[in-house]
């Protein structure tokens, strides 16, 4: 990989003090600050700083020949997939800036989807053309060891994966076959297939939104409607009556914040849709005034409660927005990323 081009220092997250009485002081905590990076389809990859608020500042950025599709990310590291390659790469970083690279692992075919369990030390890459799911773990040194076994299998075109709060369930959703499988984790993060937890979906899904409790998981498709599931003590899965709430065209660009607003791209004018769930974990459309993007966008939750980012594709246009209850979303900032920039992935300083 070349080099990296820095634009801004490290901003240290720290506390203020304020004056007390006979010299002493009070420690006010600052407010969080988290960072972002992109990958884009044409190799290049950025750093962004991102404040609590939803703002975004590129701290820097460096170009590769690598076709990328999917990144995860870590305090200190970033991996990547890419089209054209069937490697896993490993990007290290200190105060923001990089220093080192390198392929780490091998995935099963080029052009996989990678995942990071949200507390173990693992990591997976859905692989759509091989109908698998590869699992490493994760060392102290940022290196992949492959899990026994390296991989499990799932059913036909696996588009999306997700984890239950708890960790010790995954659930991938598969296109070809229209359904979400359900897997147990073991303590290191291995994943195993149970027996019989496949449940059926709409046509084409390719999304999975799990909401924060872990009490519901909704399948959304390409094409025309969304698949409702409440979620049980042992992580399988019960279709709610009516499983499936219909509506047209895509609805797979979405992201579902902490007041239990689901929004979603709609194809047909290009704008935010918004659905609220109710206490048994329906959908219902909140009938809110439509978001308007003025071009196909994906849907991002940003850390923090309510924030989301709508990133233009193609153009790497985004805006953040704070979603209210009502469905209604409030512009915050406005930030201009890579063009083709194909995934993102946060995390909080320490």
């Amino acid at each position: 990989m070349k080099s990296w081009h820095g634009f801004s220092a490290l901003v240290v997250v720290g506390t203020i003090v304020l004056a007390g009485c006979g010299g002493g002081g009070v420690l006010a905590p600052t407010a969080p600050e988290y960072r972002m990076v992109t990958v884009a389809s044409s190799g290049t990859v950025a750093m962004y700083s991102v404040s609590s608020a939803g703002s975004m500042s590129q701290i820097g950025t460096t170009s590769t020949g690598y076709q990328f599709v999917s990144v995860e990310a870590m305090t200190d590291r970033l991996y990547a997939s890419a089209s054209n390659t069937d490697g896993i790469y490993s990007i290290g970083f200190s105060n923001d800036a990089p220093f080192s690279n390198s392929v780490v692992a091998t995935a099963s075919d080029s052009g996989s989807l990678l995942f990071k369990h949200p507390t173990k030390s693992a990591l997976y890459a859905v692989v759509p053309a091989q109908n698998t799911v590869d699992q490493w773990t994760i060392n102290v040194d940022g290196s992949l060891t492959a899990m026994v076994p390296g991989s499990v299998g799932t059913d036909m075109s696996p588009r999306d994966m997700v984890f239950h709060p708890s960790g010790n369930y995954a659930y991938v959703v598969n296109r070809g076959s229209e359904v979400v499988r359900v897997y147990s984790i073991d303590s290191n993060g291995a994943l195993s297939l149970i027996p019989g937890a496949a449940f059926s979906t709409n046509s084409h899904p390719v999304k999975l939104i799990m909401t924060d409790d872990g009490a519901h998981l909704y399948a959304m498709s390409e094409d025309n409607d969304i698949s409702q599931f409440s979620i049980g003590g042992n992580g399988l899965l019960t279709p709610l009556a009516p499983q499936k709430t219909v509506y047209s065209m895509g609805n797979f660009r979405a992201a579902m914040t902490a007041n239990n607003v689901l929004s979603f791209y709609r194809e047909s004018d290009e704008g935010i849709e918004t659905f609220g769930r109710s206490g048994n974990g329906q959908l219902t459309n909140l009938g809110a005034a439509n978001f308007a993007t003025n071009a196909i966008t994906d849907v991002y939750r940003l850390p923090g409660q309510n924030l989301l980012m709508l990133l233009a594709k193609g153009s790497g246009s985004s805006t953040t927005i704070s979603m209210g209850s009502n469905g209604i979303g409030t512009l915050q900032s406005e930030a201009v990323l890579p063009v083709n920039t194909v995934d993102v992935a946060f995390w909080q300083m320490p």
